[in-house]
């Protein structure tokens, strides 16, 4: 990052270790002793935010609950493997039998 080199960051956020200065100590954001080596930063410089659209995880995530490369289903079936794994909550019941308030616009 060469954002370092002219500001002195005191924070880094990201979805991906990737998004942190890892680069420029001289590290692998792939590497898992690199994690190692930087673990008493997270949560004091590196601050890792979940992104629910992430393409990485989702692709390994689906396609280890398909079986196979999720990229090698069809749109279809890669809705319904999505739709299987949302949790049905016991209140959805309630929420869509609450009377609705219109928004009144003056």
């Amino acid at each position: 990052m060469v954002i370092r080199k002219k500001y002195d960051v005191r924070l880094y956020v990201g979805d991906l270790i990737d998004d942190f200065d890892v680069k420029e100590k001289g590290l692998s954001p792939f590497d898992r002793a690199s994690v190692e080596k930087t673990k008493n930063l997270y949560g004091r410089k590196y601050f890792i935010i979940p992104n629910p659209v992430n393409k990485t995880w989702m692709r390994r995530y689906y396609s280890q609950v398909a079986g196979k490369d999720i990229c090698r289903l069809s749109e279809q079936e890669r809705s319904d493997i999505r739709r299987s794994l949302i949790e049905d909550w016991p209140e959805k019941d309630l929420y869509k039998s609450a009377p609705r308030q219109e928004t009144v616009r003056e």
